[in-house]
């Protein structure tokens, strides 16, 4: 017989699972196929980036800094990276360490081809577990060497790799270069190239100039553990930087070492201030934009004997965003012979005399003939000499009897003297004469009498005559006249100007008999209006008009900048920052500019600022950058960083839904169990 082996419940309960887990499984690997195709990709990190960052117009002779900026890097461990530039136009002084954070990046050795004009950089972080942010991984320090209008590219070449902490290499997605030019006025161009890292570098030494070391002496904010003083080469500068000064580079990180050298281009040497003349050399103070907080002490030592009045001297400080000498507040010590200020940045630096103004003095009164007659032109002179070191006006005017006689202006250059000399007719009696404090007194004999047959001087004013008959403020105006002498005998006239009736100038012509003479008067046209004008019987008018408005746009070296901030220092991604600044007006009067912001040397906005005489305004820009990484912010020569992150995390709701469909798809399997499992008891 047969026998039929049936299946039990739990058989069935078995094989029933089985079926079951195959249709979750499949129905779970669709669910999450589906969930992943719809996922969007994930947000990459931001990308790393290195960078020249360097001033977009240097002058010959100064010495800038170029700091190699990353941005977004992770884990950051070591690296080493070619630059060449043109060493015709800029060479290389020195290279500092640099800064992520708060924590340095020290520049372990460097490699220096000064003929080719290339270098290699090698870093290497000691005592941290990588470096993680934006900063800058050194600083080179440059000074220019070329004339103006030349330009030299700063530019990664050859081998260039970055490594982290676990000895992989990071990507860098762009290397950008910068270009600087020796010139007045002229931008920034950079290009950017993406290369793939490559490895190696070789070995070598470190280099530098006429500097004074004192990384070592710096903590991570730039704070000096000791006194530190620097000299320059000819020992004829000191600069003193006392314990706890906080010493930063134009970009705000710490600075390796401090230079003093002599300005050599005498060619292109700023202007000289109005009222002083150097004495001894310009010195250039670098790394430039470098600063001190507090104040450190600049000495200057100087020879007496090439000084004369050692209370003339002064330093000055040259001014790049005004164009201008500027004298500080010094000390002068006469014993040690020395002059001392106290500075807060770097510039090109001087001791100057400084020039006195015009001063004159009036001597030697002489007057001819000895014997006067009455009708008869007299001789006064005097002699007037300008004390003063610089040139200048000064009118001289003759009193006869305490009445105006008769006026000259002269122009005397510094220490200048010249004889000046009047004409006057005088009647009989005695005579009071006086120019300045200087007094004489004559005695005028009755007039002669007229050969038989001759007869006395005797005038006529003609021909009166004003060019140009319609004149701007402050243009020159000529007046003329004839004078001719009808008489047989020669005399003196005295011919007096008057602008709107009041006397402007005198004159005073010898005519022989029967002859005449041109006499003419030069006045400047006053405030707008028809003005009178008289000579003797004669009268006319001229018309002055108001002169024309300048049509050129102020420059910024009309105004100052000050006072740059970012607000905040650090924001998200797509969120704005305000950056403000003062900007004051130097000059004594109403001026327009435009105000000018780049960003990363790229010009982002611009407003149009019009300021009274003397006064201040802080205009305000809104910016926006979606792209996280270090940003610094430029207006005139004042420039603030600021650190753009990445927003904050988005939340993708396909990674929900699939977490959701597992859920749900583990509570149908615990379900089903259950169920089926009741069934089968």
């Amino acid at each position: 017989m047969a026998t039929l082996n049936a299946a039990g419940p739990a058989d069935r309960f078995g094989s029933n699972m089985k079926k079951v887990i195959r249709t979750l499984n499949l129905a779970f690997a669709v669910v999450l196929v589906y969930a992943l195709a719809a996922l969007p990709s994930p947000v990459a990190a931001a990308d790393v980036a290195v960078s020249i960052a360097v001033t977009d117009r240097v002058d010959p002779g100064e010495t800038f800094t170029a700091g190699v900026i990353i941005e977004n890097v992770i884990d950051f461990d070591a690296g080493n990276y070619d630059i060449i530039y043109d060493p015709t136009v800029i060479v290389v002084d020195n290279i500092s360490d640099g800064l992520v954070g708060t924590t340095p990046i020290p520049v372990s050795r460097w490699n220096y081809e000064s003929a080719q004009g290339r270098i290699t950089i090698f870093n290497n972080v000691v005592n941290y577990p990588g470096v993680s942010g934006s900063g800058y991984l050194a600083e080179i320090h440059f000074r220019a060497v070329g004339a103006a209008g030349t330009s030299s590219t700063i530019a990664f070449t050859g081998e260039h790799v970055l490594g982290d902490k676990n000895a992989q290499q990071i990507t860098v997605a762009s290397w950008t270069n910068a270009t600087v030019q020796i010139a007045s006025g002229s931008t920034t161009t950079t290009t950017t190239t993406t290369t793939p890292g490559s490895g190696g570098g070789g070995g070598g030494g470190g280099g530098g100039g006429d500097n004074t070391p004192i990384i070592n002496y710096l903590d991570a904010q730039g704070r000096l553990s000791l006194d530190v003083e620097a000299n320059s080469a000819d020992g004829k500068v000191t600069l003193t930087l006392p314990r706890g000064t906080v010493v930063k580079n134009r970009i705000g990180g710490l600075v390796s070492s401090i230079s003093i050298r002599p300005f050599s281009d005498a060619g292109t040497s700023p202007e000289l201030p109005e009222f002083a003349m150097p004495v001894g050399r310009y010195y250039v103070l670098g790394p430039a934009g470098a600063t001190f907080t507090p104040a450190i002490t600049l000495t200057f030592e100087y020879n007496p004997a090439e000084t004369g009045d050692e209370s003339s001297l002064v330093i000055f400080r040259w001014n790049e965003t005004g164009q201008a000498w500027e004298p500080l507040v010094c000390r002068i010590d006469a014993g040690g012979n020395t002059i001392s200020t106290d500075i807060d940045h770097f510039s090109i630096y001087a001791v100057m005399a400084t020039n006195h103004p015009a001063a004159f003095t009036v001597s030697d009164l002489a007057i001819s003939p000895a014997e006067v007659v009455a009708g008869k032109a007299l001789n006064v002179s005097v002699l007037v000499t300008n004390t003063g070191d610089l040139k200048g006006d000064y009118e001289v005017t003759l009193l006869v009897d305490g009445e105006p006689a008769g006026n000259k202006l002269v122009t005397l250059t510094g220490h200048e003297s010249q004889t000046v000399t009047f004409y006057p007719s005088v009647a009989a009696g005695t005579r009071v004469i006086k120019i300045g404090d200087l007094t004489a007194t004559l005695e005028v004999l009755p007039a002669e009498t007229a050969a038989p047959g001759l007869t006395e001087a005797a005038f006529i004013v003609s021909d009166l005559t004003v060019t140009p008959a319609r004149a701007a403020t402050g243009d020159p105006v000529v007046v003329s006249v004839r004078v001719k002498n009808t008489g047989d005998l020669a005399g003196s006239y005295e011919d007096t100007l008057f602008v709107d009736g009041a006397p402007a100038r005198t004159r005073l012509v010898t005519v022989a008999g029967h002859a005449e003479q041109t006499v003419s008067f030069s006045t400047t046209a006053g405030d707008a209006g028809t003005k009178s004008i008289k000579i003797g019987d004669l009268s006319s008018t001229f018309e002055v008009i108001p002169a024309a408005p300048s049509t050129a746009e102020p420059a910024l070296a009309d105004f100052t900048v000050s006072n740059l901030a970012v607000t905040p220092a650090e924001v998200n991604a797509g969120s704005p920052v305000a950056i403000t600044a003062l900007v004051t007006n130097k000059t004594g009067q109403t001026l327009s500019t435009e105000i000018i912001l780049k960003i990363n040397g790229i010009t982002a906005s611009s407003q149009k600022v019009t300021l009274a005489a003397e006064s201040g305004q802080t205009v305000t820009f809104n910016i926006v950058r979606d792209a996280a990484g270090l940003y610094i912010a430029r207006i005139g020569d004042s420039t603030a960083n600021f650190q753009v992150i990445a927003g904050p995390a988005t939340i993708h709701w396909s990674m929900v839904l699939i977490i959701l469909c597992v859920v749900l798809a583990i509570g149908a399997v615990l379900r089903f169990t259950v169920f089926a499992r009741k069934k089968a008891d």
